[in-house]
């Protein structure tokens, strides 16, 4: 399989090396209060005049139902490729989690969530519990399996194409919910996609990185559904990055955290991806440890600043001390990080405008 031009370029996981990355450990500069979120945040300072138009709505953010009224459709064929790595064509799957038969809401927004394991092991059940958290707050939450590298192929980590694939993929997933929004009741005006680690990192080369190298508009791929739109309006990042994996170097003092034990480790000069974010760019959010030793807190940072830089509207939040992939801390109603991320979701889809979910919500139309 020929490697697509965007492999050579924006998808390779990776901007240029910086000399002198900052410290994963470090707190980003300034203090940014979001005008729709209602609560301040460590992050990069919020650009000048950047308006936030959107607003959150508090609905989506406490849960409405238990988890267990939250209805399951598993194994849901969304499309099928060739897979470079099995010469053959493969079917790809999805898991949708909707609320209960008592929402009656005409236009339910969507989340296609992607999950992690460094492009060559993981599952979609195993984002359940995000799927749930979602789903019983009033999204429908869709997790995708995508195509891997088998672990015995894994040296081609080093180029990009798993992480092509896994877009070509999510492409396809998104272009299915359109396919079935009359069947889902979907709103097809807030769809959101986001994942974990190699999930977040395809998530936010699918939002952002919109040109290959020579300019060309990035390719939709041939999963499946190419007759709809894979246009999203929102990004969810865990552990995500899309900054060169030379900041690895940068833990090495830790001999069990060497570079060789990070997230997709990869040359350590590549194109910059950051010409392809600008100030209309799709708002984003990730939600990084600070202690992250797989894909280093510094990229979080990195995007973020790139975003800021840029005037897109975004989110970098912070969780001192955590590790990979923090879902016990983004998750705990105990915590302040899950309505925060959750209030950043609900302002970045507009959902203020949206029926709120529950057994009050609007009759449908018949």
């Amino acid at each position: 399989m020929a490697l697509p031009p965007l492999a050579l370029a924006v998808l390779a996981l990776g901007a240029r090396a910086r000399a002198a990355p900052p410290s994963p450990d470090a707190p980003p500069e300034g203090n940014a209060t979001s005008e729709f979120a209602r609560f301040s945040y460590p992050g990069p300072p919020a650009p000048p005049n950047v308006e936030l138009p959107w607003g959150p709505s508090d609905c989506f953010v406490k849960q409405t139902w238990k988890r267990a009224r939250v209805e399951q459709v598993k194994g849901v064929v969304y499309g099928a490729a060739y897979h470079p790595y099995k010469f053959k064509t493969v079917e790809l799957l999805m898991d949708v989690l909707l609320p209960p038969p008592e929402d009656r809401r005409a236009a339910r927004p969507v989340v296609v969530f992607m999950h992690g394991g460094g492009f060559v092991h993981g599952t979609r059940e195993e984002e359940g519990n995000t799927a749930h958290v979602l789903a019983s707050r009033g999204y429908v939450a869709v997790t995708v399996k995508y195509r891997m590298v088998p672990g015995y192929k894994a040296w081609h980590l080093w180029s990009a194409e798993p992480a092509v694939l896994a877009v070509e993929d999510a492409r396809a997933a998104v272009r299915f919910m359109r396919k079935n929004a009359a069947k889902w009741r979907l709103d097809t005006s807030r769809i959101a996609i986001g994942g974990e680690s190699a999930g977040a990192i395809s998530a936010l080369y699918y939002a952002y990185a919109r040109k290959n190298s020579d300019g060309s508009p990035v390719t939709e791929g041939e999963s499946g559904n190419p007759e709809y739109s894979s246009v999203v309006h929102a990004v969810v990042s865990i552990s995500g990055t899309m900054v060169d994996h030379a900041f690895c170097a940068y833990i090495g003092s830790a001999p069990e955290y060497a570079p060789s034990a990070c997230l997709l480790p990869g040359p350590p000069i590549l194109p910059d991806f950051t010409p392809n974010m600008d100030a209309d760019g799709i708002p984003g959010i990730d939600m990084h440890g600070t202690a992250d030793h797989v894909v280093p807190y510094a990229g979080g940072l990195e995007w973020a600043r790139t975003a800021a830089a840029k005037g897109v509207r975004h989110f970098l939040l912070t969780v001192p001390g955590a590790g990979h992939t923090p879902k016990k801390e983004l998750y705990n109603e105990k915590k302040p990080y899950l309505a925060q991320w959750l209030t950043f979701l609900s302002g970045a889809l507009n959902l203020k405008e949206a029926t709120c979910p529950g057994h009050d919500a609007e009759p449908l139309l018949v």
